[in-house]
């Protein structure tokens, strides 16, 4: 067994080897984190406003929630589930670890509900459950997609192990890659992105509340999804508009969910700022000419910078069939 001992100190300074021995045994428990990783970008130009160590290796907690909504909004499109849709809960999906809607084995969920009961508490077991159902019965199979739907959308450091986020050995992504994720959502399925305003729900006649507080407190902010486990710490996904403008923002790794969202409404402040200013250099700029072929092709190429925009989408990307939260205090935290 190994044996902690602690470096020498003065009797008269106890509060240093306090600290210092608290700062050791939370190292030892899993729940002191490397800086956190950041990315924010411009969701009109895909320019990125701000950066930092975006494409370090971390692990994604309930952000991997993300793809499974991303496949399921694309099963809704294609017309493979209905909202409506009644979904039985496995007994493998009962069991997951929470945070969870308390699913039991041979009940059924509707997919409406399973969708926001990821968005709001993240729960593990909803996001199960849609596995198993597109996975025709196997989450395995379903991960398979994931990890495909990944690569083309050019998440090339991200590797999923499950439908949820909880530990399962060498799930990864990057703060970049879920970027991208984010941006996809909103870019492939503006009108069910907006599921991710969703801050409370009523289910079976209880109320689902949201783990994401920024939501109520951050001027502009309308969606996305927080995620935590003690080995990734506090990861938040967010989307924000502000006269018209539309950034997304990822942080990973936060020691505390307030540490992470105070960053992310830092971060997202000096993004707006940034946008502002250089509104007012084109404003202050001579005016180009507004007709000619160059103002028409512009016009058809200026970017998307709402979720509630319809037209003008990418054709959406299809993955091929495969082969065959958030607690108020930081301990003791349910894995999401």
């Amino acid at each position: 067994m190994a044996v902690l001992r602690l470096p020498a100190f003065p009797r008269h300074a106890w509060p240093i080897r306090l600290a210092v021995a608290t700062i050791l045994a939370l190292a030892l428990a899993g729940v002191v984190h490397a800086e956190d990783t950041s990315v924010i970008i411009d969701g009109s130009t895909g320019l990125v406003l701000s950066e930092h160590h975006a494409d370090e290796p971390h692990a994604p907690a309930s952000l991997t929630k993300m793809m499974t909504m991303y496949l399921a909004f694309q099963a809704l499109r294609d017309g493979r589930l209905k909202m409506g849709e009644k979904m039985p809960v496995s007994a493998h999906a009962a069991g997951m670890e929470p945070t969870k809607l308390g699913l039991r084995a041979g009940q059924t969920i509707t997919v409406h509900d399973a969708i926001l009961g990821m968005i709001t508490k993240s729960a593990n077991d909803a996001a199960t459950v849609v596995a198993e159902r597109l996975g025709k019965g196997s989450e395995a199979r379903f991960v398979d997609a994931m990890n495909a739907q990944a690569l083309l959308l050019g998440m090339s450091h991200t590797h999923f192990t499950n439908a949820s986020g909880l530990p399962g050995g060498d799930e990864t992504t990057t703060a970049r890659d879920m970027s991208r994720l984010a941006m996809a959502l909103y870019r492939d399925f503006p009108a069910r992105a907006k599921l991710f305003a969703t801050t409370q729900f009523r289910f079976r006649g209880r109320l689902v509340r949201g783990h994401n507080h920024l939501m109520a407190h951050y001027a502009g902010m309308d969606g996305l999804k927080t995620g935590y486990t003690n080995a990734a710490g506090y990861n938040l996904a967010s989307t924000a508009v502000r006269s018209g403008h539309r950034l997304f923002g990822v942080v990973l790794g936060g020691d505390t969910w307030r540490a992470r969202d105070h960053r992310m409404a830092e971060l997202l402040d000096r993004g707006f700022a940034d946008r502002t200013r250089e509104a007012a250099v084109f404003a202050s700029a001579p005016h180009p000419q507004r007709h000619g072929l160059a103002h028409r092709v512009l016009n058809a190429l200026s970017p998307i910078g709402t979720a509630e925009a319809e037209t003008l989408r990418p054709p959406p990307l299809q993955v091929a069939t495969p082969h065959a939260v958030e607690p108020m205090k930081a301990q003791p935290a349910p894995i999401r």
